[in-house]
């Protein structure tokens, strides 16, 4: 349930990102909505790049997740991670 929490927060975020970033690039106007349609076609392929990349990068077990800050990880089997 935790994952698919995660997965429906990134997927939410990244279409809002990618509207809000269009809208701004084109500031809100004619441009944008000329190309509302296109990218409302493309939108759900990045979506689901998005969810398919949070899936790839899950931890192998819950008690691992590993942040990029942490640094170097010691893990039980396999040694330091750095």
């Amino acid at each position: 349930m935790r994952n698919f929490l995660i997965a429906a927060h990134d997927a939410l975020a990244t279409a809002f990102a990618l509207l809000a970033s269009f809208y701004l690039r084109f500031e809100g106007g004619e441009a944008f909505c000329d190309r509302l349609p296109l990218l409302l076609r493309i939108l759900p392929y990045f979506v689901a790049f998005s969810v398919v990349g949070l899936l790839r990068l899950q931890p192998d077990d819950d008690e691992m997740a590993l942040h990029f800050a942490a640094g170097c990880v010691e893990h039980p089997a396999r040694g330091h991670a750095c």
